[in-house]
């Protein structure tokens, strides 16, 4: 397989900083819901179940986005079909 843009590859590089930017996120919210927890405010401990359930949407944006890139990359493939000749 080889790719028509194979530069639009390199978008795939900043995935990593996406999802790093997805943990630090994910980690100031846990220490703001411990924050409130420390008051009796709410309550901190989801089930497992729902911490499962609360990355899902991430994952799938952080997949999509690695697909759309690889298709603006345009890929092409050769098929090699054989030959009637009368």
């Amino acid at each position: 397989m080889t790719f028509r843009s194979p530069e639009v590859l390199l978008g795939l590089l900043l995935l990593p900083f996406v999802l790093a930017g997805y943990v630090r996120s994910r980690r100031s919210r846990r220490r703001r819901t411990a924050a409130l927890g420390a008051q009796g405010l709410i309550s901190t401990e989801p089930s497992r179940r729902r911490r499962a359930r609360e990355h899902l949407p991430a994952a799938l944006f952080i997949a999509a986005i690695a697909v759309l890139i690889v298709a603006c990359a345009r890929p092409m493939g050769t098929i090699k079909v054989p030959q009637r000749t009368a």
